[in-house]
């Protein structure tokens, strides 16, 4: 994971490239509105797609991972070989 990367996918792209795989995507109670961005830092929310019953679903998470210890700083990059992910992947 990088500081920073940007966003300028449109939430209907996402759909469009889903339709093609025969992995369902769907949103929360709405379509969540992507403005394009070209800057998303750590802490702050991001699009995330992630596995939910039958498909995946897309939403807005905040973009890094939690610190080990309270008041650390951001954990913005982490090798993940031999890491064991709990409750699974997502892509970002």
């Amino acid at each position: 994971m990088c500081n920073d990367y940007g966003n300028d996918i449109p939430s209907g792209a996402y759909l469009e490239a889903f339709s093609e795989s025969r992995i369902r995507l769907r949103f929360g109670p709405e379509a969540p509105n992507l403005q394009p961005r070209d800057e998303i830092w750590p802490t702050e929310l991001a699009p995330v797609i992630r596995p939910a019953d039958g498909g995946a679903e897309l939403v807005q998470m905040r973009w890094g991972y939690v610190p080990g210890r309270p008041k650390a700083c951001a954990v913005i990059n982490l090798r993940s070989e031999g890491h064991i992910f709990a409750r699974g992947r997502c892509l970002v």
